[in-house]
């Protein structure tokens, strides 16, 4: 009994980075980065006006793509 305890705690250690297995099979109590946390929001400068690409009113071409295959409702 002893020596099962053990073998299935050994394997509760593995990780992907101990053994083969691949990493979505990791734990999801595990961490995924050792990084901390800057305090600093993500993005771009506060009062930086950003830039869009926008639609052009008047294209070179249209295209008109044919439907094919079935999408997964059924029709």
């Amino acid at each position: 009994m002893l020596a099962r305890v053990q073998d299935l705690e050994a394997q509760l250690a593995q990780t992907s980075k101990t053994s083969s297995q691949p990493p979505s099979q990791d734990k999801p109590w595990l961490p995924k980065s050792e990084r901390q946390k800057s305090g600093c929001s993500s993005g771009g400068q506060r009062g930086h006006p950003g830039k869009t690409l926008k639609m052009s009113e008047h294209p070179d071409e249209i295209r008109t793509l044919p439907v094919t295959g079935q999408c997964g409702c059924g029709e």
